[in-house]
This record gives C-alpha cells, structure tokens and sequence, in this order.
C-alpha cells in the first residue's frame, strides 16, 4: 500500500505559484518512512514521491534524489513501446458536490477496507479555489461549481484470474459511492459504462463545443467511442 503526496512543478510556467503547497506538503510528509503493514505483512510507504515513474532504480525519493534534467531526457528517450509490459485499465469517476455525514463515510471507508489487490488506486482531487473563480463558459472545462473530483482506477496484469477479482471489487466499491455522484465527470478518465457522457462531460459548454468541432473537423475524423461528436442524434 502506497500513502504519498505527488507533487510535479514546471519552474517555466509556475516559478513560484506552488512554493507555499511544497512546502506544506514537505511538513505534512518531512521523510519518507517504510513499514510492515499490519495485515498481510507487506510494506506500507508513506512519502513522497517526486519524480516517481523517472526514477532509474524506482526508489522511494526525497527532493534532493531528483535526477537532473538531462537525465530525465535521457532516460525518456529510451522509453519506447519495446520495453513496456501489457496491462488493464479500468477507471471510473465522479464530481461531489455535496457534504456528507459521518455515517455515509464510515460505509465507504467499510468497502475500501475490503481492497483484495494492491493495483486499486483512489484519487481525489480538490475543485475549490481559483477553479471556482473561473465562469463556467470561460473554458471548455465547465465542472466550476463543485467540492472534489473522485476516482477509482484499476490496473494490473492481463491474466484473466487477476482482472476478473480487481474488477469485480470495483464496481462493489461503485456502487457503494454512487449516492456521492453529483452528475458530472470528467472529460480525461474515459469510462465506456457512461451512456449519457456528454451530458456529463461538458454540461451548458457542448453547443459551443459542438459547433467548433464542426468548424475545426467537419468530417469527424478525430473521433473515438466518447469524443465529440458533429451533431447530437435525437
């Protein structure tokens, strides 16, 4: 079980917009510490990881553990799809919009207890602050008037044994939180059980959207199971 907080700046865009969150985050997470969990035995990391997926030896790292940018570069390059290894994905998400009781947590905290395999991840983003301060229709990301953003992925191994038990807890756990769903997701943890995804999606902004996509492929040649479409069908 992994318990980390993840933190990636680019000093070019963001020079000193995330200093005073870093710093938060270093004195809520000051090193990170390794430990036997105490249920089936395996470690429990609690840290941070900066950089994690670029690290060479995939150790648990500190800020002064980052490589620099030249290795960083270095090491991209070298990725191709040779080296990669064949995995299932699966994720599902929600915006919240409301508060909820104590009682209605401990449920979800009950079912998330119950996690069979350690390739589960919940990810829950805060959508509060300067993204509530943006007008729905600025942009093409409308979801300006609600509390989290909440997901559940997950990924493992091909083999067909491991899949069937990662995704049947999965929905377990769906439907355990489905009473959180404030009737929106978004747009970039595609999910093919959404039917009314467009809707869910882009909410007031999809004529809008609808009409640039006419504009900029009218021919529809940029197009997957839940992109937009040139026309809405009735």
């Amino acid at each position: 079980m992994t318990v980390i907080g993840l933190h990636i700046q680019d000093p070019d865009r963001q020079p000193q917009g995330n200093e005073a969150f870093t710093q938060a985050m270093y004195q809520f997470l000051p090193q990170p510490v390794i430990l036997p969990s105490v249920s089936n035995g395996e470690l429990l990391r609690f840290g941070r990881f900066d950089h994690y997926t670029l690290q060479h030896n995939r150790h648990v790292a500190t800020a002064m553990d980052l490589p620099s940018e030249p290795e960083i570069l270095a090491y991209l390059k070298l990725m191709s799809k040779d080296i990669t290894a064949p995995r299932y994905f699966k994720a599902k998400s929600f915006f919240i919009k409301e508060h909820f009781t104590l009682e209605q947590v401990q449920v979800v905290g009950a079912k998330v207890a119950e996690i069979p395999q350690n390739n589960i991840w919940f990810l829950i983003n805060t959508e509060q602050g300067k993204i509530q301060e943006v007008v729905k229709n600025a942009t093409a990301y409308v979801h300006r008037d609600v509390l989290l953003d909440f997901s559940i992925h997950y990924e493992g191994s091909p083999d067909q044994s491991e899949v069937d038990t990662g995704m049947k807890y999965l929905y377990e756990l769906w439907d355990t939180i489905e009473f959180m769903d404030g009737g929106q997701s978004y747009q970039n943890y595609p999910d093919l059980d959404v039917q009314d995804h467009l809707e869910r999606f882009y909410k007031s902004n999809l004529p809008r959207l609808i009409q640039s996509k006419i504009k900029w492929d009218p021919t529809n040649y940029f197009q997957a199971k839940l992109s937009l479409p040139v026309n809405i069908k009735g």
